[in-house]
């Protein structure tokens, strides 16, 4: 059984009505709600983090990134806020202690926020680089999503430069000054993943997954690129292998999607999963991580949803929590769960 505890780790996009409403109650099987923290403000995606054997809830907010504590999982405490341009849009993602944070609104660039003191000494800038492009160069300003792999590069999807395909940094040798690697500007992506040396893009607009080779980031090259079902590619994520890739489609009736790429130049379909009993209610799923043969997808006003996926041909629900319980919102809304942390 996948033990999946639902802590503040849930990003909701809710307004703010429904987030102080004492009625507000959910369905689940298998997942339990250890803490449920109020804004007054939106929010939108999710991160965790870990020291000295505290985790850490990284929360996007409309207006800025909130850091709780764990210590005591029934009682987070909120321990600093990174204040920072209006976005609907905020995502975050980890690397030795420091934050990195994007909104695809505003002039943010990249927030970075140094935790390690934490949690008495917190402390955050703003990184603002310019990008060499077609002998000209662009202040970076925003960018919708972010992935950092475990060899230190951070990878920028969707942000206002070139086409807004990814650009590549190293943090290694300065966390508060990434170090510009390159750019696969191919194709707008909304979201990537790394792999060693390739690249998975989400390029929505064209509703695809993209694969690249990024060996020589300063020069990508392209793959291939599968057309995903419902043609609107909005996130993507592999397994611990580079064996499997998966998927969603961020529009009403869409699947997330399990893929083949061992051979990434013959990428296989392999299976599709929807929630069975909302299937006639057009709910919309957002994204997916995987995490020891699990995929934990939220879905949006259907809360979040696990799923085995051991036997990728066959992906089968084992937990869900529902964390939208507003009979007067439309399933094919974007409120609900916006994204799940499963990674502590």
């Amino acid at each position: 059984m996948f033990k999946y505890i639902l802590l503040i780790l849930l990003a909701f996009l809710l307004t703010t009505t429904t987030l102080f409403n004492p009625a507000f109650t959910q369905d689940a099987v298998n997942a339990k709600l250890l803490s449920h923290v109020p804004f007054d403000v939106n929010s939108n995606d999710v991160w965790g983090f870990e020291k000295d054997g505290i985790q850490y809830a990284i929360i996007g907010n409309a207006n800025k990134t909130s850091i709780f504590s764990l210590e005591d999982p029934e009682h987070p405490t909120l321990r600093y806020e990174a204040f920072g341009a209006t976005s609907i849009w905020r995502d975050i993602k980890e690397y030795k202690n420091f934050l990195y944070v994007v909104a695809d609104q505003g002039s943010d660039g990249i927030v970075i926020i140094d935790m390690n003191e934490a949690p008495e000494n917190i402390t955050h800038d703003f990184f603002k680089p310019k990008i060499p492009l077609q002998g000209d160069s662009v202040l970076l300003r925003k960018s919708h999503n972010l992935f950092i792999d475990t060899k230190g590069f951070c990878y920028l999807a969707g942000s206002n430069v070139g086409n807004g395909g990814v650009l590549m940094f190293d943090l290694n040798n300065d966390p508060w000054k990434p170090e510009y690697m390159g750019i696969e500007n191919f194709q707008y992506s909304h979201d990537a993943y790394v792999w060693n040396d390739t690249l998975y893009t989400s390029e929505i607009y064209v509703g695809r997954m993209g694969i690249y080779d990024i060996a020589d980031k300063s020069n990508p090259k392209l793959v291939t690129n599968t057309i995903t079902p419902n043609q609107f590619t909005h996130n993507v994520w592999g397994d611990d292998k580079n064996h499997l890739a998966f998927t969603t489609d961020e529009r009403a009736y869409a699947y997330l999607t399990a893929y083949d790429v061992s051979d990434p130049k013959n990428v296989k379909q392999l299976d599709v999963f929807r929630p069975a009993e909302k299937e006639s209610t057009g709910v919309i799923p957002h994204n997916t991580h995987f995490k020891d043969g699990f995929l934990v997808t939220s879905w949006y006003t259907d809360g979040v949803r696990v799923i085995d996926a051991h036997k990728p041909d066959n992906l089968v629900e084992t937990a869900y929590y529902d964390t939208w319980d507003d009979i007067y919102i439309a399933h094919t809304s974007y409120h609900g769960a916006w994204g799940a942390f499963p990674y502590t």
